[in-house]
């Protein structure tokens, strides 16, 4: 049987950010000496008890604390992210893993998350296309080099070069 842990770092308010995610990254390296075999960190930035606005940041660090666990984004929110930002963000979090690294995918949001970037959280369609579009243009961008193009509903890119760090 294998064990995994899924996370949304807790901030409560007596406690500074800064201390939390410490908590976070030793219950992180307590797991992966226990022989935890992946843990899974949420993505939320408007919810001040559960504040994790880059989840990437918080697994880079603990990449390097570690040494087997394998780490994954539970999930990151599709529709609130800039897609070539995204794909280079993540290409290059694979690496500093060392291939640790699992991209967990999601439309929903807490309401406040969504609205903080102009979308309207009753709008399940708009939400759901916006993410598909954005996942099409991260995983296009993964398998393309040099020029790239993209004209769709949400997104209208013309990159004279691109050139992820795949």
């Amino acid at each position: 049987m294998e064990f995994g842990l899924f996370m949304m770092p807790l901030h409560p308010p007596h406690r500074t950010y800064a201390d939390s995610y410490d908590r976070d990254l030793s219950l992180i390296v307590k797991a992966d000496q226990l022989g935890y075999t992946e843990v899974w960190i949420g993505e939320h930035i408007t919810e001040r008890w559960e504040n994790a606005p880059a989840p990437e940041l918080l697994i880079a660090k603990a990449s390097g604390m570690t040494e087997n666990i394998i780490f994954g984004t539970g999930v990151t929110l599709l529709a609130i992210h800039n897609p070539v930002d995204l794909a280079h963000r993540l290409a290059m979090l694979d690496h500093l893993c060392r291939g640790r690294f699992y991209w967990g995918i999601g439309t929903r949001a807490i309401p406040t998350d969504l609205e903080l970037y102009g979308l309207d959280p009753s709008d399940r369609q708009g939400i759901g296309e916006r993410s598909a579009e954005v996942l099409e243009v991260v995983l296009k961008i993964w398998q393309n080099e040099g020029k790239f193009e993209h004209h769709g509903k949400y997104f209208d890119i013309s990159a004279p070069e691109l050139d992820p760090v795949k």
